[in-house]
């Protein structure tokens, strides 16, 4: 019995040291446990054993012994509304596809020389996949074709070098002739070289080999530096030409090249050149400014405070008419929509100033736009005025004349009145100019005295009266 209960005590304490073993190996990091061998990978004398002990481990362990983290909540959903929408990417694609993709947006477009083809969208604002409401404007930078990327034409022959430039880029060639050891008629330098970007119809130069004897040869100084005067008065033995070429206002640096500076020289420095050749000077001018160009947004049925902000770049005519439409609604545009607009350029709008107490008569059917209805309209006052000035001044005219008339005829009535009067009181026969024209009486004596009584008119009329009709 004794031996019994000691062989009972004996396996009651292997269970209770495996069951530590097994409980260690549980609290143990997942690391650990996933570094134990597996069991079945043991030999089957010892897999029982191990596996009591936890010194292997199954394909999958059977308890999870890693923590678990309560649930995050998840991020909360934004609500999304009917009139957001996302801008599509449409760079690369041609300005029609754009515009087919961008219908809910308003489109407008600038354009950039660039080598692709012409219409091609090379940058969009806002970039995808940005959210605007639908109408919000979109707008689009275009490339108008006027670039050609140079090719590679040296160690070709000049001829075959004029055709490569000249097929489907339209660049010309500008040969210069200079000393090599080269094949005569072989093109060693090319400038712009390879790559470059440069408007299509351009030049490009190109060194030409002459052989090894030639004509005179002279070296080629250094002007890349100085002024464009400075620099042709020291090439005075060559016929020096002059191309420009405008900085980009983004890639110019604080201590660039100012204005007429030469900034390359073909052919280069220290090279040996015909006398009389053409030597070509770059010189660096002030950037040029961009010319933008913008599409007409559709914008009848919006409010003029949504257009105005639209049309920050335009100049915008309010036209107020009564219209059934809401107040302040734009009824009306000109020019219509998809229009191509520089900047500043006038824009008209009609503005609904809501509907007048009487009702509005009929439109006729073949009545023209309503910008060109107030074109006329303004036309017809204009000419109205006109004519009610012009009868005006007739009419002033009119009384004006006729006060003058008027005081001519009272004057005239005045005289002829005073004509009256006197020959009233002058005699029969006589007028008042026969009167003072009459000559002194022959009987008169000169030493009459000058205060002797003279005969007054009335007597004078009396007496001529006796002496015309005498008495019985």
């Amino acid at each position: 019995m004794f031996g019994m209960h000691c062989l009972k005590r004996a396996a009651w304490s292997q269970v209770n040291r495996a069951a530590l073993v097994t409980l260690s190996l549980l609290s143990a990091s997942p690391s650990l446990f996933a570094q134990r061998p597996l069991c079945n990978q043991l030999p089957l004398a010892d897999r029982d054993r191990a596996r009591t002990a936890g010194l292997c481990r199954d394909v999958a362990p059977i308890i999870d012994v890693a923590p678990r983290l309560p649930d995050s909540p998840l991020p909360p959903t934004v609500p999304s509304t009917a009139s957001s929408l996302t801008v599509p990417n449409v760079v690369g694609q041609s300005f029609d596809e754009a515009r087919g993709r961008l219908t809910r947006f308003s489109v407008q477009r600038s354009y950039r020389a660039a080598a692709e083809p012409g219409g091609t969208v090379l940058a969009q604002t806002p970039m995808a996949p940005a959210t605007l409401m639908a109408g919000a404007a979109v707008t689009l930078v275009l490339s108008d074709g006027s670039l050609v990327r140079v090719p590679r034409v040296t160690n070709i022959n000049i001829n075959d070098a004029r055709q490569r430039l000249l097929k489907d880029l339209d660049l010309k060639a500008q040969p210069v002739v200079v000393t090599s050891d080269l094949r005569v008629g072989t093109v060693i330098e090319q400038q712009p070289a390879e790559g470059t970007l440069v408007k299509r119809g351009g030049v490009v130069r190109l060194q030409v080999s002459a052989g090894q004897e030639g004509p005179e040869l002279i070296d080629v100084p250094n002007v890349v530096g100085l002024p464009f005067d400075r620099a042709k008065a020291r090439l005075q033995r060559f016929a020096v030409e002059r191309a420009e070429r405008p900085r980009s206002p983004a890639t110019v640096a604080p201590n660039s090249a100012p204005d007429g500076q030469v900034i390359d020289q073909t052919p280069r420095a220290a090279s040996r050149a015909v006398v009389g050749s053409v030597i070509l000077l770059t010189v660096a001018i002030a950037p040029r400014a961009a010319v933008e160009v913008f599409e007409m947004p559709s914008i009848v049925g919006r409010s003029y405070a949504d257009a105005s902000r639209l049309l920050a770049e335009f100049k915008v005519n309010r036209i107020d008419v009564e219209n059934a439409a809401p107040r302040g609604q734009i009824i009306s545009q000109t020019p219509a929509a998809g229009s191509t607009l520089m900047v500043g350029d006038a824009v008209a709008l009609q503005i609904s100033a809501g509907a007048s107490v009487a009702p509005p008569a009929p439109a006729s059917s073949n009545s023209a736009t309503p910008v060109a209805d107030a074109a006329k309209g303004g036309a017809a006052s204009g000419v109205l005025a006109g004519v009610l000035g012009i009868s005006a001044a007739v009419v002033l005219g009119l009384i004006v004349g006729a006060l003058v008339m008027r005081q001519l005829l009272l004057r005239r009535r005045a005289i002829t009145a005073a004509d009256d009067a006197i020959t009233s009181l002058t005699p029969h026969g006589l007028t008042s100019v026969d009167i003072l024209l009459e000559d002194e009486p022959k009987d008169r004596s000169t030493d009459a005295p000058l205060d002797a009584e003279q005969p007054t008119l009335e007597q004078s009329g009396e007496e001529h009266d006796r002496n015309k009709d005498p008495g019985p």
